[in-house]
């Protein structure tokens, strides 16, 4: 029951521009006893309080501890200071701050995490048992999200009392439909993500009505929720905002991110947009196990977390290609850099990076298992085609049994992972193990999306990976958006032994 009613609220939940607190809220917050004990206590005792804190040099470093517990990453926050006067010099005067150019802003924003984390847990707080779901929309409106963070600004305001505090949500709404305050601006100048006009990159006109923010570890996958002011907080005249990362390099990147966005933004494409790096895929280890021979299976607790990894196409250009060079010293002979690294340098990288992982990890237990690591019988430690498919990352198409149509014996053929967005141009990596990390029971992983919708098309690209594997056809099965490029695949259609003179012109001056 509970699971219904938090699917049924959540189905209504669409994040539309920006709206002011409604009024009804605070009404049903302050009919709270708890509410009232702590938000109203004398004036006289208030008033004397904030002349306090205001001759108290060290508000700020109160408020930074404050706002580190109350919106921790854990919890799936992230919170970015800026300077008011950053924000209002890019805006129109409609939208501008009404404060000090140098007053202290907070702009908060939720991550892909605090949905099942946070919010979840929230949202069960207020379903008893035998409620249906007209009793829990009674109890949190039919917009839960937008009153999670009403609820949760007031509390940070009443954590920092006597302090004055100013929140403005992102479903704040003023006159002439205008917000209260650009969240995208803030989050522009405060460093959080970079913000796309709805404008040509090289011509400069108008071709969208709104623009687009893209964060550079979630892409997509975050939403702001609003800024808070401190107006007795001015920040040093030599504070600067860190710049924000710029994902999409590319004009055509641009375009096409805010074609998705402003076309099709409830397929979710436009989220994938900068190849977000915060896209994990969770398994619990029983999933896996139930479905796999035995031979393969993960001998830990069915309930402990593991983790799928993958790579994109970006990862060849973007990080292989810059670690390796990283690795390479001026002057080097090719002979010398290759048996440093290895015959084959993609497995020496991710060697190195699960490795890196497990240490940055600690005192975290992982445990890291490559799909390059076979057992004397042949059999992997892991399927990762499995694991794929059980996290939701990849749609496994299985084998199906292929007889040769000239010598009548049966053939041996594998089946095929198609990922919904970059189709074949992917490779699974591995998977991390974290053997003390326990999901919960009621924990579903989401099912994978089905890109090859006949048994025609799941025939054709079964074939075309057992029979044609190094011709790369298969690879575009699923129409996927984003692919290897012409280098890449040829580099993974050739033994890795064969591949170092397909890159040796990386380390040329």
């Amino acid at each position: 029951m509970l699971m219904q009613c938090y699917s049924s609220i959540l189905g209504s939940y669409r994040t539309v521009g920006a709206y002011v607190r409604p009024s009804r809220f605070v009404q049903s917050l302050l009919e709270s006893r708890i509410f009232i004990s702590l938000r109203w206590s004398s004036d006289v005792i208030v008033h004397q309080r904030r002349q306090l804190c205001i001759k108290n040099s060290d508000n700020e470093s109160i408020i930074y501890r404050a706002l580190d517990k109350q919106l921790a990453q854990r919890d799936g926050f992230e919170w970015y200071r800026f300077k008011v006067g950053s924000h209002n010099a890019i805006v129109q005067e409609n939208v501008r701050l009404k404060f000090e150019d140098d007053v202290l802003g907070v702009l908060v924003l939720n991550t892909p995490s605090f949905f099942e984390t946070t919010f979840k847990e929230w949202l069960r707080q207020h379903c008893n048992p035998g409620e249906g779901v007209d009793d829990v929309k009674t109890k949190v409106g039919p917009h839960p999200v937008e009153t999670f963070f009403n609820w949760k600004f007031m509390q940070i305001e009443m954590h920092l009392s006597p302090i004055r505090v100013v929140s403005i949500c992102d479903f704040e709404p003023v006159r002439h439909r205008l917000p209260a305050v650009s969240l995208p601006a803030c989050g522009h100048v405060s460093g959080a993500a970079y913000f796309y006009h709805p404008n040509h990159p090289v011509t400069g006109e108008k071709i969208y009505p709104q623009g687009l923010s893209l964060h550079p570890k979630y892409g997509g996958y975050f939403a702001f929720r609003g800024v808070i002011i401190f107006p007795d907080v001015h920040l040093a005249a030599t504070f600067k905002e860190p710049q924000p990362l710029k994902t999409l390099d590319t004009d055509a990147k641009v375009l096409e991110a805010l074609e998705l966005f402003n076309k099709h933004w409830m397929d979710n494409r436009y989220r994938d947009c900068g190849d977000p790096i915060e896209k994990i895929f969770f398994v619990q280890v029983g999933s896996y196990n139930a479905v796999v021979q035995k031979g393969v299976q993960l001998r830990f607790d069915d309930d402990v977390m593991a983790v799928v990894v993958l790579n994109t196409p970006s990862f060849f250009e973007n990080t292989y290609k810059k670690w390796l060079q990283k690795q390479y010293k001026s002057g080097e002979s090719m002979e010398t850099f290759m048996k440093k690294i290895g015959s084959n340098p993609i497995r020496s990288f991710f060697l190195s990076r699960f490795a890196q992982i497990e240490n940055r990890l600690l005192p975290i237990r992982a445990v890291s298992i490559c799909d390059f690591e076979p057992l004397h019988d042949r059999l992997p430690l892991v399927s990762l085609p499995v694991c794929g498919h059980i996290s939701g990352a990849a749609y496994f198409y299985r084998v199906k049994e292929a007889t040769d149509p000239i010598t009548g014996k049966k053939k041996l053929h594998m089946g095929l992972s198609l990922h919904p967005k970059y189709g074949g141009h992917f490779s699974f990596r591995g998977v991390i193990v974290f053997p003390d990390v326990r999901l919960p029971a009621t924990y579903k992983e989401k099912l994978p999306l089905k890109t090859l919708d006949t048994e025609e098309k799941i025939d054709e690209a079964l074939e075309l990976f057992n029979e044609h594997y190094y011709d790369n056809r298969y690879r575009n099965c699923g129409n996927p958006v984003e692919t290897y490029s012409e280098l890449q695949l040829k580099y993974f259609s050739t033994p890795p032994e064969q591949r170092w003179p397909l890159i040796a012109h990386w380390f040329r001056s």
